[in-house]
This record gives structure tokens, C-alpha cells and sequence, in this order.
């Protein structure tokens, strides 16, 4: 007479092929089959083998374990080194210790050369993908140069997890006085590194007391308006929480808080960038540096530039110390958020050219030249301008350093760019520049 049904045998015979079922199990599996024909054939000719001991089910286990532990690793690098050059990299600064503690679990003692290869071979592997996509050459200095990094910080995850499964272990050597040590040196590394992740990348506790501050700081402050805040932030540089608050439909209405990781405001610079027209100065002046960029960039341009660019001057315009040049600019005060501007009537009124150019004729001659040349192209490109700052200087060769001498203007008057007398007006400019040059070498040699 059979001891269980055939729906009872056939459940266990998988555990009694792979050797984990309970003796007891066994037996009942054999005594079935013996009397079952049907059952029999299921089984097989293979012998069941002998009941496992708790040591081989935990050792089945654990190789099960380490599996999906080395999928797990293999994913999380993969998932850390494709955050590289994103703004979410700073993150991998927490990500890599797991990955160097996921790391021991799977590889033990083999991990100072097994996970740097791991870590290595994949972020090649990503960058290659990525390079291909964008027809780009791989640069492999910057794989290896990461990959070092991040194998360093997952050394330090790899030394934590050693130290735990060291105090936890079960060798008759280990006294309690060195398991305690253990424990306390993974205890000090691992807060090393959360202050160290948190100083880069802050913390989701401090963010989310930061952006409901924020948020409390709208109702209490500017409550009736329509500012709403945009997202929050964390700068390392400052180690600060930014909240972006902006207006809807607004191009020029946004300011910025900075708060600290306790949620408290510690600036506010709403006065600084909308009332007093910082956001619409900047707008202003990104419209007449793409109107200058326009003339310098063209390839109708019969010089070579060094360095080219435009701006507004607006007042109270910073101005180095000694220097006794002309005082203009714009009273950005007086901007008003989204009015439209003449950006041309602007730029007579305070635009600044800033142009370096190689050429190797160095003489005030030759400036006076190039001005006239400068003035005649922004005219005909409609990029008024109030004064010039231009160098004139040698070419730098391929293999050296530049030669020495140069004829430098500054704050030169467009007023003052005319044929006449106008080589002498550069020289004059050119010393007094070199003057100033010679106070400022002065004063740095008494700081010295």
C-alpha cells in the first residue's frame, strides 16, 4: 500500500532529484515508485540521491545567491558608469562602495582585480556604444582615468563589506576586542563616506526639507503673485540647496533661493536679479553678444581672432582699480521684465567689443587699421558699439611660446575710430595701458 498519492510523489520528486529533499521524503518518494509503475517511469532509472545535510542545501543556496548577486553587480555598474558626464554623476560617489561591497560578496579576495577588470571592460564597452552612435573617436585616457576612480571608491565599499563579514564571522581567532574593532573602523568608513557623498551630492532628507522652505517662503513672501518654484537643486560649491523660482510665460521674472540643509533661507536674490533687472541685463546682453557674434564668426572676416566677443556695459560698471578710462553703461535699474528693447540703440549707447587678433605685423599702424576695418564691418553687420578693447599681437607658433610685444587699446572710443591722427590716438592708448600694467605688476610685487 502506498504511504502517499501519486500527486504528492510527483511534487517531490524534483527535490529528491537535486538531493535537498528531507530523508523521510526520500523514502516516501522510493517506497512509492517501488508499487507505482507509472510513477517509476517518471522517475526514471536515475537512483535518487542520498538526503541532503543542511551544508549542502545552504552551499546550493548560497551559489544561487552569488549568482544573482553578480547579475546585480554586473547591472549596477553598467547603470553607474552611464551616469559619467551627466549632471547625475556625483551620485556615483554613494553607487560605487555598494558596487565595491556587492563586489566582495561575489568575488571574496579575487576583488582587487576582479572588480576594477568588471568595472574597466564595462564602462569601455558603454563608451564605445555611445561613441559609435555619435561617429565620435573613443577617448580611452578618460576611460581608464574613471574607471581608476571609480575602482578606488569601490575599494572602499569592498573594505567595509571585509570588515563586517570579518567581525561576523565564526573563526575560533577572532575575539571579541577585534570584531569590536572591526566593526568600529566600517562604522567610521562608512560615515566617511556618507559626509564625503553628502558635501558632493547632498542628501534626499535635506532636499526635501529645502523644497518645502522653499515653498513656505513663496507663500509668506510673495504670496498674490504667480511665482512658482521650478525644481531644487544641490551646488557642491557652495554646498547649498538652490530653489528656482519662476513665472509662467515669464522670460526675465526668475531669482533663485539658497538654503541650507536644514531648510532654512539663507538668501534671497529676487531684489538682485528681477527688481532691480539683473535677469533682463542678461537677457539684453545675450542678444548683442549674438549680434556681434554674427560679424565675428562670419567667414568673410579678413583676420584671424584669437578671441572676439561683445557685451553691454551696465552701471555700476566694476572697473579695475588705477584704471582712469571712460565711465558708461546702462542703469539696469531702470530695465523693465519682458519690455522689448532695441538691442542696436543699446549697443551704441554701451556696447563693448573685446577682440584679440594674431597678426604678424605688431605696430600701431596696423591697429589703427584693423579698427577702421573692425568699425566698418559692425556697421554693415547693424552692431553699434561705444568703445573697443583690442590686442594686437604676434601668432603663437606651433611648437613654442608667442613672441613678445603687443599693441593694446582700451575702452577706445568708437567716437574716436577716424582716419586722422587715429595711429597716434592708438599709441597714446597703447602706453596708457601699458602704464596701468606696469601699476598693477607694482602692486602685486608689494603683495608678494
Amino acid at each position: 500500500m502506498n504511504e502517499i498519492s501519486c500527486n504528492i510523489c510527483q511534487d517531490l520528486m524534483p527535490l529528491v532529484r537535486d538531493g535537498i529533499a528531507s530523508e523521510e521524503s526520500r523514502e516516501a518518494v522510493q517506497r512509492h515508485t517501488a508499487n507505482c509503475a507509472a510513477c517509476a517511469a517518471l522517475m526514471g532509472d536515475e537512483t535518487p540521491p542520498p538526503a541532503a545535510n543542511g551544508e549542502r542545501a545552504f552551499r546550493k543556496l548560497r551559489q544561487h545567491s552569488r549568482l544573482l548577486a553578480a547579475l546585480g553587480l554586473l547591472f549596477c555598474v553598467f547603470f553607474s558608469v552611464e551616469m559619467t558626464a551627466t549632471e547625475n554623476m556625483f551620485y556615483n560617489i554613494l553607487l560605487m562602495p555598494f558596487i565595491g561591497a556587492l563586489g566582495y560578496g561575489v568575488f571574496r579576495g579575487k576583488v582587487l582585480y576582479k572588480l576594477p577588470l568588471v568595472i574597466f571592460l564595462t564602462h569601455t564597452a558603454v563608451e564605445v556604444v555611445k561613441k559609435a552612435q555619435a561617429a565620435e573617436a573613443l577617448d580611452m585616457y578618460t576611460v581608464v582615468y574613471m574607471s581608476v576612480i571609480y575602482s578606488l571608491l569601490a575599494f572602499v565599499g569592498a573594505l567595509i563589506a571585509w570588515l563586517v563579514a570579518g567581525a561576523f564571522s565564526k573563526t575560533p581567532d577572532k575575539d571579541k576586542k577585534g570584531r569590536a574593532i572591526a566593526l568600529i573602523i566600517a562604522a567610521v568608513l562608512t560615515i566617511g563616506v556618507g559626509v564625503f557623498s553628502n558635501g558632493l551630492v547632498g542628501n534626499p532628507i535635506s532636499q526635501r526639507l529645502a523644497e518645502n522652505a522653499a515653498r513656505e517662503h513663496l507663500k509668506t513672501h510673495y504670496a498674490g503673485t504667480d511665482y512658482v518654484l521650478e525644481n531644487v537643486a544641490y551646488t557642491f560649491i557652495t554646498h547649498s540647496y538652490l530653489a528656482h523660482i519662476t513665472a509662467p510665460g515669464s522670460t526675465d521674472r526668475y531669482f533663485t533661493l539658497w538654503l541650507d540643509g536644514l531648510g532654512h533661507v539663507r538668501r534671497d536674490d529676487y531684489t538682485s536679479m528681477v527688481a532691480e533687472g539683473g535677469t533682463t541685463a542678461r537677457r539684453l546682453d545675450s542678444a548683442y553678444r549674438a549680434l556681434s557674434d554674427a560679424v565675428w564668426e562670419s567667414d568673410a572676416l579678413p583676420f584671424e581672432t584669437h578671441l572676439a566677443f561683445g557685451d553691454l556695459e551696465f552701471l555700476p560698471r566694476g572697473q579695475e582699480i588705477g584704471w582712469d578710462g571712460p565711465i558708461y553703461g546702462i542703469d539696469q535699474t531702470t530695465l523693465t521684465p519682458d519690455a522689448l528693447y532695441d538691442i542696436p540703440q543699446l549697443g551704441a549707447q554701451a556696447g563693448h567689443l573685446t577682440v584679440y587678433i594674431d597678426d604678424e605685423t605688431v605696430t600701431a599702424e596696423r591697429a589703427a587699421e584693423l579698427l577702421l576695418e573692425i568699425k566698418r564691418l559692425m556697421d554693415a553687420g547693424g552692431v553699434p558699439f561705444y568703445a573697443i578693447d583690442l590686442t594686437l599681437q604676434y601668432p603663437r607658433p606651433e611648437n613654442g611660446t608667442r613672441p613678445e610685444g603687443s599693441i593694446d587699446t582700451k575702452d577706445f572710443l568708437c567716437a574716436d575710430i577716424y582716419p586722422d591722427g587715429l595711429a597716434d590716438r592708438v599709441r597714446a592708448s597703447d602706453a596708457a595701458v601699458q602704464a596701468f600694467y606696469g601699476i598693477m605688476d607694482a602692486e602685486k610685487q608689494r603683495g608678494e
